[in-house]
């Protein structure tokens, strides 16, 4: 189980949250949060539009009538009550193991929680002991006392055995008190035990405060050059909240049965039936049983569009996206067809001004498909939509409908799209930026900031082609471990240079392209390979580092730290055995297999720590500008969140760095000192 929190400072930070963000208006709750939560304990839930009654079972309960932004206060507290229990089922097993009985358990707590108090003489501090016994160090181990034994320092009031525990110190942070709000414990108590459903009221919460520049447009596409984070920046508003979608990609093949739907064939299964006289018999098996046979039928398939459009109408309450991909790719005209009608949304209600009639297979889908369609809706569902759409008379966009697309300005001569059909969308230039990950090129040895690459690149390519949108941004290639390999670097960023960028401008590229060849200047992309010995195809790393030179892309000397490092501290056993680990050879045949920095570590003791701090004063790589090995400590590597120091003799070794700046580190050891070092990854 991860370290236990500071309940204190959690309950603040709660509090605040809770403070900043909660809006007191009247709100609807979310219909997926409705079809889970049915019951609460004894009591069933029935939903109002603005209110809630909870219904007790007997005959002498009364109702709760609770408004519903009970529901979405308890969600901010719910991180705070999950928390609370993972602090008992840490402790739980310790005192079983200790001999103390579930009858015990009360007993147990309160002389833990009184024995401070003055009237209590036996002041045994009987789960310190029991800490003790186990060797219990965890950095939560102050944390965890204070749990049993002080509770003013969490706000609570019953013994921690009891299964409610946690809800007096929910209410209490909240303002509210147990006796009051039995309807809010409730409410916490069946939250606590699925936090996944606060999510969806938080995330109900964020839709609805939506200060945010995207969220407020029904349908807009985003545009830029490859790699600016067009799709990115669609995943963080809509895939990591978890709402509602639908998503498809365009293509030079699409068309409007891909989009919105068609009849397929599909295969079904049918009693087989044979003919006697003039009547059709099924048959039977020899048990008696009917007889199956497979039949080739033709159903209506509904796309993306339908099943967007359907998903929508079902929950007005919040937002539903329908996103598309590489939106130019392929024909909208041809693709959207008689839809394009519906993209006028009405600025007030956010409906389509023009309706349109569909056809009669989507009209029979529409009304028939206990799916998709309008026949897998509750009566509560289908009074709220108008008879005319229920009826698949009418097809209207609801208001709640968000049609999102991603659009790469380097391919729209693809299918350009006319004036008619770009008047009905927002757009959103999404400019070329560093992304703050620090990621780096690494090539013969050397590492180069692909930033600092990409903004020189992009000026030769805005000089040579007079247009944005040959550029790259900054996710058009992915780092693995913050760094961006020869491998990679030659086959995303060099051919797409080469053949998509520089064929038709070859005289504006000046020296990009030069090689240190005097019998072939032309540094040309069969340039970049070779075919080793084992017959295998390989980037010429060489070649990489001299067009970035040609460049005048610098060589780094301070190594970025990313969060997603190659070795980890706290890896499993399986999920080392899973993953490709650093080897590092000596030339008397031994192997040092670095799974976690332990390993490193051992790897320069062999080496000798005085060779390794020796190499490590120049500072070429260094860490937050900080050397590998030190023997005076820095304040950044002290101060930082993912590094700390390893103190040996005299020596301070910098822990938490990747697996590839280790062997970059190593490998300058072993050739200043001609080590004969071996390195290689399995």
């Amino acid at each position: 189980m991860e370290e236990l929190r500071n309940l204190n400072e959690l309950a603040k930070q709660v509090v605040h949250n809770f403070n900043e963000k909660f809006d007191a208006r009247d709100c609807k709750i979310p219909q997926t949060f409705k079809e889970s939560v049915k019951r609460l304990k004894t009591f069933s839930v029935v939903y109002n539009e603005y209110s809630v009654i909870i219904k007790g079972d007997g005959v002498r309960s009364k109702d709760s009538y609770v408004p519903n932004q009970s529901f979405f206060m308890a969600s901010f507290f719910i991180e705070y009550s999950y928390e609370l229990s993972r602090y008992k089922q840490k402790i739980m097993p310790w005192l079983s193991n200790a001999g103390i009985s579930t009858n015990d358990l009360t007993a147990f707590f309160t002389h833990e929680r009184d024995k401070g108090k003055e009237d209590i003489k036996n002041g045994e501090d009987k789960f310190v002991e029991i800490l003790d016994e186990i060797g219990y160090n965890g950095a939560d181990r102050d944390y965890i006392i204070k749990f049993v034994t002080d509770y003013d320092w969490w706000s609570g009031s019953k013994t921690i055995e009891r299964s409610d525990f946690f809800n007096s110190p929910v209410l209490s942070i909240m303002g509210l008190t147990a006796s009051s709000n039995a309807a809010m414990a409730l409410i916490v108590d069946h939250l606590t035990q699925h936090p996944e459903l606060s999510s969806l009221l938080l995330n109900q919460i964020e839709i609805t405060n939506m200060p945010n520049k995207y969220t407020e447009k029904l349908q807009q596409i985003f545009y830029g050059a490859p790699g600016t984070g067009k799709s990115n920046t669609i995943k963080c508003e809509v895939d990591q909240k978890d709402l509602p979608r639908v998503r498809t990609t365009f293509h030079p093949d699409s068309d409007y049965s891909t989009f919105v739907g068609a009849y397929k064939p599909t295969s079904v299964e049918v009693p087989m039936m044979t003919m006697i006289g003039t009547k059709a018999v099924p048959v039977e098996n020899p048990d008696g049983t009917p007889r199956k046979e497979k039949k080739i039928v033709y159903e209506f398939v509904p796309q993306a569009f339908l099943k967007a459009y359907t998903g929508a109408w079902k929950n007005q309450d919040e937002p539903f996206f329908l996103i598309i991909e590489e939106i130019n790719r392929g024909n909208c005209a041809q693709i959207f067809g008689d839809l394009f009608q519906l993209l006028d949304r009405n600025d007030e209600t956010g409906l389509s001004d023009y309706p349109i009639s569909p056809d009669e297979d989507i009209q029979k889908f529409l009304l028939a498909d206990k799916k998709y369609g309008f026949a897998a809706l509750t009566e509560e569902q289908k009074a709220a939509i108008p008879e005319e759409v229920l009826s698949g008379e009418l097809m209207i966009l609801p208001k709640n409908l968000h049609i999102w697309a991603t659009m790469n300005t380097s391919d729209q001569s693809l299918f350009p799209i006319d004036s008619a059909f770009k008047r009905r969308w927002d757009w959103q230039y999404m400019p070329i930026s560093d992304g703050k990950k620090g990621w780096q090129i690494a090539a013969n040895g050397k590492r180069y900031d692909w930033w600092q690459f990409l903004q020189k690149m992009n000026d030769k390519i805005g000089t040579a082609t007079n247009s944005e949108d040959k550029k790259l941004g900054y996710f058009f290639c992915k780092a693995k471990n913050g760094v961006i390999d020869a491998e990679t670097f030659v086959g995303k960023v060099v051919f797409y240079i080469w053949n998509d960028v520089f064929k038709d401008f070859a005289e504006e590229a000046g020296d990009l392209f030069k090689d240190d060849d005097v019998d072939s200047p032309l540094l040309s992309f069969n340039k970049f390979y070779t075919v080793g010995i084992d017959g295998k195809t390989k980037v010429v790393e060489q070649k990489v580092e001299l067009l970035l030179q040609n460049l005048g892309v610098e060589e780094v000397d301070d190594v970025e730290y990313v969060e997603d490092e190659d070795v980890d501290e706290n890896l499993s056993d399986e999920a080392r055995s899973s993953n490709n680990r650093l080897h590092v050879t000596f030339p008397d045949g031994e192997t040092i297999r670095i799974q976690t920095c332990d390993e490193y570590v051992e790897v320069l003791k062999k080496i000798g720590l005085e060779k390794a701090y020796d190499v490590a004063q120049s500072k070429k790589p260094s860490i937050l500008k900080c050397a590998f090995v030190t023997k005076e400590k820095e304040d950044a590597i002290e101060n930082s969140t993912y590094l700390r120091y390893e103190t040996i003799g005299e020596y301070h070794v910098v822990r938490g760095i990747h697996g590839d700046t280790m062997r970059l580190f190593l490998e300058k050891i072993s050739n200043r000192y001609n080590l004969g070092l071996k390195f290689y990854r399995q």
